[in-house]
């Protein structure tokens, strides 16, 4: 019992020591090497954001989760096979959420700005200019950090508070999610996000979590470098698809009586 109360806080301080690192040594380093000549790339401004979601979150939260065999069960248990019903409709899902998303951070941001005075930076992510470059920015900017938030948020956290707080894990641990992306101007979309997220680890398992996630990341990745003006009856499209995307999403699935597969 001792050993294993050791090995746990050993794992505890490494996480915490590698958070830091990732939230403060990965962008100093990034830094020093822009000031000192050695480059400053599409290529290494994408990896720098894949490293950081690696010492952020990844390695933290499986370091925490193989502290404890009984958590790492459970957290094997959100495993869930992905079904063909459950990959269309993360995938149109994904889709529709942009839009919902989108109309959420309208709504919210004139309030924010009239009473705080807040004025959102526009920082837009370096356009990539090829088929390679174009797959480094999806692999970094979609893929990694859809993985990476999982495992943390819905793998890592929500199975924790759940524990004590069953009703109020998926809300909760969304709103953290929202908070620690230190974006108040994108506040309530992240926190929808949030939500949906660990709903559908729920219902669907983390592996469709993080199939949604990075699907999403990428539809706004790739709406945002093309410049994709939305018409009204595209808005009224993606409300539909989402609702009912979400209402399917949220029901158990059913299992084929012959072979055992999910619909």
């Amino acid at each position: 019992m001792k050993s294993e109360n050791k090995r746990a806080l050993i794992s505890y301080i490494a996480a915490v020591a590698l958070a830091a690192l990732g939230y403060f040594g990965v962008p100093a380093a990034y830094m020093y090497g822009v000031s000192a000549g050695l480059g400053n790339s599409l290529l290494a401004y994408y990896l720098v954001n894949a490293v950081q979601q690696l010492f952020l979150f990844i390695a933290p939260a499986i370091l925490i989760l193989r502290a404890r065999e009984n958590r790492w069960q459970r957290f094997l248990s959100q495993w869930k096979r992905l079904s063909v019903d459950t990959t269309g409709y993360c995938m149109l899902l994904s889709v529709a959420c942009t839009v919902v998303v989108s109309l959420a951070v309208a709504l919210w941001l004139p309030l924010v700005e009239g009473t705080l005075g807040y004025v959102p930076e526009d920082t837009p992510l370096p356009e990539p200019e090829n088929a390679a470059q174009w797959a480094m920015a999806l692999l970094c900017v979609a893929v990694v950090p859809a993985i990476a938030e999982e495992l943390f948020f819905r793998g890592f956290l929500q199975t924790a508070v759940s524990k004590f707080f069953p009703r109020g894990a998926v809300w909760g641990v969304a709103l953290a999610f929202a908070a620690l992306h230190l974006d108040i101007a994108a506040l309530p979309g992240l926190f929808l996000m949030g939500c949906l997220l660990g709903k559908i680890m729920i219902k669907r398992g983390i592996g469709a979590s993080m199939l949604f996630h990075g699907l999403y990341n990428a539809v706004v990745l790739l709406l945002n470098m093309r410049d994709v003006q939305i018409g009204t009856l595209s808005i009224f499209l993606c409300l539909f698809a989402f609702f009912f995307c979400v209402r399917r999403l949220m029901r158990e699935e059913e299992t084929h009586a012959a072979d055992g597969s999910r619909l």
